[in-house]
């Protein structure tokens, strides 16, 4: 007579199963927008004219979305914050990861909170250097900067974005004149060291 196997399959926990599906809807939304804007950031211009008709059959987009990719890169893109859009789908990958699987090496609130400054800088970094591309700076880079032109001067404008970085740099790198000064004789010690064994090795 046969042994049945009484023993049941251990059930996943609902919260799991939950968290599995919140990630991947996460993960793919991170993916619709990140080839969208890619799609959009080659095909962006010639893409405008349908947007208006977004309803009309016989008017197709070249965006690998259609028309809502197309809507999706005008948006973000260019009426937005330029270039720097792809942090926001980026965010929503990293997030959909970490939501489904717990990795605990992808942070992607401490990828976001690093990223705030570069989505501010970056585009109006853009408006500055680069007015005439509007697919790089955004509205929002073009316009700040525009402002800001007017308000201080081109010069102005320059001498805060760099003023600007610099603290960043100094806060996010912990970079003091102390910290780079010991950076340097530590480096100047190594070559010394790695002259003097070299030296050790030509002599055996």
């Amino acid at each position: 007579m046969a042994i049945k196997n009484t023993q049941e399959t251990p059930k996943t926990p609902k919260k799991q199963i939950i968290k599995t599906i919140v990630g991947i809807i996460f993960l793919v939304l991170g993916l619709l927008l990140f080839v969208s804007f890619l799609s959009y950031f080659f095909n962006g211009l010639i893409d405008q004219s349908q947007i208006s008709d977004l309803l009309d059959k016989s008017e197709t987009a070249e965006n690998i979305f259609g028309k809502f990719g197309a809507l999706l890169g005008e948006t973000f893109i260019l009426q937005g914050i330029g270039i720097v859009s792809f942090f926001i789908p980026i965010f929503f990958m990293l997030l959909g990861i970490k939501v489904a699987t717990n990795w605990k090496k992808i942070k992607p609130f401490k990828t976001l909170y690093q990223s705030i400054f570069f989505m501010i800088w970056l585009p109006i970094f853009f408006g500055c250097i680069l007015p005439q591309q509007h697919m790089l700076s955004g509205v929002m880079g073009f316009e700040v900067n525009d402002f800001l032109n007017s308000f201080i001067g081109k010069l102005g404008v320059v001498l805060l974005l760099f003023v600007s970085l610099l603290i960043y740099c100094v806060i996010h790198f912990r970079m003091t004149y102390q910290s780079i000064q010991q950076k340097m004789e530590e480096r100047a010690k190594q070559k010394e060291l790695d002259r003097f064994e070299k030296e050790q090795e030509k002599i055996k």
